[in-house]
């Protein structure tokens, strides 16, 4: 069974194989059992992921300003900060800068008093779109009203970002969503009653805040701006100077509680939203774990077994107990592999991996000849639906281990297991699982013999060259991966020279994931990269000497 590969590519190793024969010493009678072993070698560099790619959801919210002292007319005269509205195109040049974006959406609301507008979704509630047409409305629409209402504001964002955040249909990609809140004022809060009170509307900035880390969301940062001068055309300008000093120093405060940047502009003129909102995410990425994985060898209790159709069971299991194919991994061709069917028989109910008829996948069609595979982990819709995993992440205990490894390493795939050590040996099962020993037998000539052995180095950060003043950067790893054992795959008798995997003869498919993680956020979901191979038993070290290969992003 070959991975289905997603083509978007920001890092590359070159990893170099290298094919050794080693035969267990006849005078170590510490082993019960030995045998012939081939391995191979990998190492080469890794970069990890660019902070400049939106490859992820970007979220930004306008909220606008538009009580009467942004602009108004006195005596047949505009007055105001703001009677033109540069405010509002400033912020379409933003919207028009960045909705080229495939995965950036923008919210427009215009308050003052009251909510005076917003952009609609399709159920016609304020939320985030990229309609260019909902947008212009907006804008095209604002007038200017009343009062500065922050607290009555400050709520309707909360609440849209609490429905966008709770519904949304990526719930699973919020630990890589990034939301933005642009927040623009020019004068003090009120609501017509008297001044708002200065305590209230922090509170509510810092509940954004923890409301937005309580839902895993990747990052949340509320910025605020201060339109200057606007006193100046009035009767009273004495009362200038306490109105700009609490009305900056309270938009100031607010941006601190939010996590963001405080801007001044000295006049409508000089506002510019692109040179100061990044919508990077500019933290470094790490890498969390290395696991590389032969899915055609399966560590016993002394041992290891060959598995030519890597569908979790030897060849010998397969032939002498379950009477399923060695070379074919759904041998009913039901939609559940074989090993899948055995491990989530029960008791009560046991489905035969030799009768199509106990299928869960009838609901699902097949694509090109392949069961449908949302997250390309290796396991397919159905067989997750079935042992409980998610279709739509990778990982689905967040653990750094792909789902398919943990399944057919025999660890939890639901909760996460780091600290556990289900054979009390002294090795935790996420150690057992890199080096693809078994976790369920304590044994440690296992272990001593066959554990893969990972040597990885952090070289540091390399900057990534953009044609601009921003500075960011890429970490660059150097890696080692030794004594991965590779076997003879098994062409026997019945079984045709090339398998219905397209494995030929004497091949093993093993893949060495990498998982990365933003430094600032690293108990956030792992992104996944992957490489891809096969190699031949009997290939020549000759042979693999500097092979180059691409590590792929599992999206």
């Amino acid at each position: 069974m070959v991975l289905a590969m997603f083509a978007k590519i920001n890092s590359y190793a070159l990893l170099a194989l290298f094919v050794v024969a080693l035969t267990a010493c006849e005078d170590n009678v510490s082993l019960e059992h030995v045998q012939d072993r081939t391995t191979v070698k990998l190492d080469g560099t890794f970069l990890t992921e660019s902070p400049d790619d939106i490859t992820y959801p970007v979220k930004v919210l306008f909220a606008i300003d538009m009580s009467l002292s942004m602009g108004t007319s006195v005596n047949g005269a505009s007055i105001g900060s703001d009677p033109d509205g540069l405010r509002l195109e400033a912020a379409e040049s933003f919207i028009e800068e960045y909705n080229t974006y495939e995965d950036t959406s923008f919210e427009i609301i215009l308050w003052s008093g009251s909510i005076l507008d917003c952009t609609e979704e399709s159920n016609s509630d304020c939320g985030f779109t990229k309609d260019p047409d909902e947008i212009s409305r907006v804008i095209d629409g604002a007038a200017n009203e009343s009062y500065t209402d922050y607290i009555g504001t400050l709520s309707t964002i909360q609440s849209d970002l609490y429905d966008d955040i709770y519904n949304s249909d990526d719930s699973d990609n919020l630990a890589r969503s990034k939301y933005i809140v642009l927040f623009l004022s020019d004068g003090l809060a009120s609501d017509g009653s008297g001044d708002q009170s200065t305590d209230t509307i922090i509170q509510q900035v810092s509940d954004m805040v923890e409301m937005a880390e309580d839902a895993g969301v990747g990052s949340f940062s509320f910025h605020t701006f201060f339109l200057d001068d606007w006193l100046a055309d009035y009767d009273d300008p004495d009362d200038d100077d306490d109105t700009y000093s609490n009305a900056y120093e309270l938009l100031e405060d607010m941006a601190i509680a939010g996590g963001g940047t405080f801007t001044l502009f000295e006049s409508a003129d000089s506002i510019d939203f692109i040179d100061i909102v990044d919508l990077r995410l500019t933290t470094e990425y790490e890498v969390k774990y290395l696991v590389a994985y032969n899915f055609n060898t399966i560590p016993g209790t002394e041992l290891i077994y060959a598995d030519s159709d890597a569908d979790g069971l030897s060849n010998d299991d397969e032939q002498n107990i379950y009477g399923t194919d060695p070379l074919d991994y759904d041998s009913d061709d039901d939609g559940l592999g074989d090993y899948v069917e055995i491990s989530m028989s029960t008791p009560s109910y046991s489905f035969d991996p030799l009768d199509a008829s106990d299928t869960t996948c009838s609901s699902y069609t097949l694509v090109n000849g392949e069961w449908p595979d949302t997250d390309s982990d290796g396991l397919n819709d159905c067989e997750e639906i079935l042992i409980g995993s998610s279709r739509y992440t990778i990982d689905t205990d967040n653990d750094g281990m792909p789902d398919i490894v943990e399944f057919f390493a025999d660890t939890n795939i639901l909760e996460d297991d780091t600290g556990t050590d289900s054979d009390f040996d002294g090795r935790e099962n996420w150690q057992e699982v890199m080096e693809h020993t078994n976790p369920k037998s304590n044994d440690p000539n296992l272990a001593a013999y066959y554990a893969y052995e990972y040597y990885i180095y952090d070289e540091g950060l390399v900057e990534i060259d953009q044609g601009t003043d921003e500075v960011s950067y890429q970490r660059e790893y150097s890696y080692t991966v030794t004594n991965i054992d590779i076997v003879d795959t098994l062409i026997a008798g019945r079984y045709a020279e090339v398998t219905d995997s397209g494995m030929s003869a004497g091949d093993n498919l093993i893949r060495f994931y990498i998982a990365q993680v933003p430094e600032d956020f690293p108990d956030t979901d792992p992104i996944f990269r992957v490489a891809e191979f096969y190699i031949n038993v009997d290939d020549d070290e000759d042979d693999l000497n500097s092979s180059s290969l691409t590590f792929e992003l599992l999206e």
